[in-house]
This record gives C-alpha cells, structure tokens and sequence, in this order.
C-alpha cells in the first residue's frame, strides 16, 4: 500500500491497473499546445508593428506616397494578413492547457525511468482538450521502475490530477515524443526553404542597394520566414525525448542563424568579389572580336 499526493492508495483488483498516486496538474507556457498559440499571436502582433514602421520610413521621403501607390496596397495587405493571425488565433486561444511533468510524477509516486516504447522520455504531459477524449486523457502504454521492477501502465489526466497507473492500462492516447537526431534531421527541410527564400531577399535588397522598407513585398517574404521558423523550432523542442533538450535546441537555433545569416553572407561576398573585379585595373580586358 502507498499513498502519493492527495493521499491515493494502490488499488489491486485483478484485471484492473492499478492506481500508484495522483499528482496535481499545472499550467508550463512552455509545452507545445500553449507555445504554439502565443508564437503566432507574439509574431502576427510584431508583424504588424514592423509593417508600421517599414511603412512609416518609406512614406515620409519626399514624393514616395505619389510615386510608389502600389506600395501603399501592399503595406496595408501585409499588416492586415499580420493582424488576422494575430486576432484570429487570440481569439480561439481560450485558456491554458494544463499537465504534468515527467519529474513531478516520479517524485510523487516514487517511481524512476518513466518513459516510453524506445527508451525515450517526455519532458510534459498535457491535457489537449481533443473532444473525442470525453474530458479524460489516457497516455499509454508507458513504462518505469516502481520498487525496482521495471513494469508498464499509463497515466490519466482528468479534471485538476494526473494519475498514475500500473498494470493492464487501456490509453486513447500516445506520448508524443519525437527522436532527437530526427527532429534535427527534419528541421534542416524547412531551413533550406528558409535559406532558398531568404536568399531571394538578399540579392533583391543588396544587389539592388534598397532598404528593406522600399521593398514591401520582401519585407513580407521575412516575416514569413520569421513566423515559420521560430514556429517550427518553438513546437519542436517540447515534444522532443527530453535527454537531448538542450543540445537540439542549440542544433536548432544554430540551423535558424544559417538560415537567416547564411544567404545576406553569401551574396554579400559575392557582391564584393564583383565590385573588386570591376576596379581591378589588372583585370581580364575583353574586346570585341574583329570580323573578316
């Protein structure tokens, strides 16, 4: 007999999981189904902000507003797209999605190693609110050591508690927990895509020697890059096998700076190596060929 938090005792009845403990459930701002709402409500809102002021500098040089009317369209659609995300996702945000985390679990019941098929552990546990769960989250299959013996069961979240479960559990869920070289391996996917597209604003900006407010609709193009990747990273990280945490983040947060950084160095070097052959009075002269 053992009592957790919340004085739950185990329940031994034969074909039955037996109840370990309960724990109380908690709020972490962290976890995927919180982070990913106040990413893209964080990024629409500074979306809109940055539109503001891109538009701000361009249309106070003289004439800009008479010579360029089409970007007085554009600065208006982007910030409005910005402001729709923004609204639009704050208002279905509803409240917060509460769990539990790993740590917690096994401090309170008094087991170790809790993790999933693979050997793989989650970080949290949270309840996603899905209606076709009927109000109860059941993870499962998990496994831990609880008095030494390495057994299976699950964990059921309901109401304000995670329980903790051994035995015979019946989930309607699974951890969501993804391998740490394939998370890296596929965020690289989406980093060439960010690269491809930014390296498209860097010749458009540097070659043509325009600031970026004079040209809306690549100052479009990076924030959409921005809202894809700090997304992609921001949803990626909770859910991966929390004994790689902190070195995918910083694989992650390496692959972003490439991203961003990696084309404007790129073709400013590219720029330069062309205005330094343009100067070099040593350079290749080329003359017309003489016809017969």
């Amino acid at each position: 007999m053992r009592t957790g938090i919340g004085g739950i005792t185990a329940m031994t009845r034969e074909g039955k999981p037996v109840k370990i403990c309960e724990v109380p459930l908690s709020v972490n701002p962290f976890s995927q189904g919180n982070i990913e709402p106040m990413i893209m409500i964080g990024v629409g809102a500074g979306g809109v902000m940055a539109t503001l002021i891109l538009a701000f500098m361009f249309f106070r040089k003289p004439g800009m507003w008479r010579a360029h009317p089409q970007s007085v369209a554009w600065y208006v659609a982007i910030a409005a797209i910005q402001a729709f995300i923004a609204i639009a996702v704050g208002m279905t945000m509803g409240s917060w999605h509460h769990g539990v985390s790993r740590r917690a679990v096994e401090r309170a019941c008094g087991v170790s190693d809790l993790h999933v098929n693979g050997g793989r552990t989650f970080a949290w546990l949270e309840d996603p609110g899905y209606p076709y769960l009927g109000g109860e989250t059941r993870y499962g299959p998990l496994w831990f050591t609880d008095g030494g013996k390495a057994v299976a069961g699950g964990i059921t979240l309901q109401g304000d508690t995670a329980t903790l479960y051994e035995g015979d559990y019946d989930s309607n869920i699974t951890v969501n927990v993804h391998d740490a070289g394939e998370t890296v391996f596929l965020h690289l996917f989406f980093m060439a895509l960010i690269m491809f597209l930014m390296l498209f604003v860097a010749f458009t900006i540097v070659m043509a020697r325009k600031p970026i407010e004079d040209e809306p609709t690549m100052a479009f193009v990076t924030w959409l890059c921005v809202f894809i990747i700090v997304l992609m990273t921001g949803i990626s990280i909770p859910v991966v096998d929390a004994r790689w945490i902190i070195p995918v983040t910083l694989a992650l947060l390496l692959e972003d700076i490439a991203a961003f950084a990696g084309p404007f160095v790129l073709v400013k070097w590219l720029a330069s190596r062309r205005r330094r052959s343009r100067s070099d009075p040593n350079g290749p002269v080329y003359q017309p060929e003489e016809h017969a």
